[in-house]
């Protein structure tokens, strides 16, 4: 599989189809007439046996983030690319990852809300939408002023576990340590609304965008969404959640993320990180838009289906385009 495209905060580059659009999926949790008792019972059995053996073995469970992701029917993965400034050294990078990632099950990441990426991404879609279905003999503009209420909505994971800090990181790699330090995230979602219309103003897009931003980090949306899967997962199994999410990402539009990454340059067990790309694919979205931070610089990541947008490299381009106006407006108004 090719890697997918990223572009820098002033540059634009290609894109590449990471999954196709699949069917709906519908799992019946409904008891049947006869031997569901006994199926349940069997399955709670198995379960609590991987559990025990699993505990025998030193392992924790996988988290039901990590499950989920992993259900047959949900199939979800998560893609990280490392840009590294020097050939790799097999032997250093193995031994490194033994000793510490591999001995740990889960990982924690922190998710960001961000109004100007909300906005930039706002600017960005409408500039295609309307490329797309203005009509080239309409020249005087009334086919884009008359859909100037059109909204789309994305879905977006959110961790709601508090960010630990360097000491606590510092405990939760020394495997040694008997503490109460865990692992892993607390992932919720926000469906967050997208306005897309054309501004003559390229900084309404950041004000619309800093006013969604500002209602959703004051709502408890990514709470309820975290704890109700969790009281599915209880409740009906591992399966009904799945089920759950998926309707969820198929009755939105598109997925969009930002992460916040390192501050300062870091290595990867001797070899200095360049930049850091990541996204995901498995899931029925045909446009997922992923920023990524590394050393105060941004980068840009879309995984897109090619038969719902053929032509990526523009959309990636008309990204690249709305920052620079927003950054140019910005500039003229300070």
């Amino acid at each position: 599989m090719d890697p997918p495209a990223t572009a820098d905060a002033a540059s634009s580059s290609s894109c590449t189809s990471l999954r196709k659009r699949t069917a709906a999926l519908s799992v019946n949790t409904s008891s049947s007439p006869s031997g569901s008792g006994g199926s349940r019972s069997r399955e709670r059995e198995s379960k609590a046996r991987q559990e025990m053996e699993a505990a025998d073995r030193g392992e924790e469970p996988m988290s039901p983030a990590g499950r989920l992701f992993r259900e047959t029917h949900f199939n979800c993965y998560i893609v990280a690319l490392l840009g590294l400034g020097a050939p790799v050294d097999v032997a250093a990078a193995r031994a490194g990852l033994e000793a510490t990632l591999v001995r740990h099950p889960r990982f924690s990441s922190l998710q960001t809300v961000n109004d100007v990426l909300i906005g930039v991404t706002s600017a960005a879609l409408s500039r295609y939408y309307f490329r797309k279905t203005t009509s080239s003999d309409d020249t005087s503009g009334s086919g884009t002023k008359a859909q100037k209420n059109i909204r789309l909505r994305s879905a977006m994971l959110v961790n709601i576990r508090k960010t630990p800090g360097l000491h606590t990181l510092a405990e939760m790699m020394d495997s040694s340590k008997d503490n109460a330090v865990k692992w892993g995230n607390q992932i919720g979602y926000i469906v967050l609304p997208f306005h897309i219309a054309m501004h003559d103003d390229p900084l309404e897009y950041i004000r619309l965008g800093k006013k969604t931003a500002d209602r959703k980090k004051r709502s408890l949306e990514a709470v309820f969404t975290y704890w109700s899967g969790n009281l599915v997962v209880k409740l009906l199994g591992i399966k009904a959640a799945a089920a759950l999410c998926y309707g969820m990402f198929t009755n939105t539009t598109m997925s969009f993320s930002s992460l916040a990454g390192p501050a300062e340059k870091v290595e990867f067990y001797g070899h200095p990180i360049v930049y850091i790309a990541t996204s995901v694919y498995g899931h029925p979205h045909a446009l997922t838009v992923h920023f990524q931070s590394y050393m105060n610089i941004m980068k840009l990541v879309l995984a897109v289906d090619d038969e719902q947008f053929p032509d990526s490299h523009q959309l990636l381009d008309d990204f690249a385009e709305s920052l620079r106006l927003v950054r140019q407006a910005a500039s003229e108004k300070s």
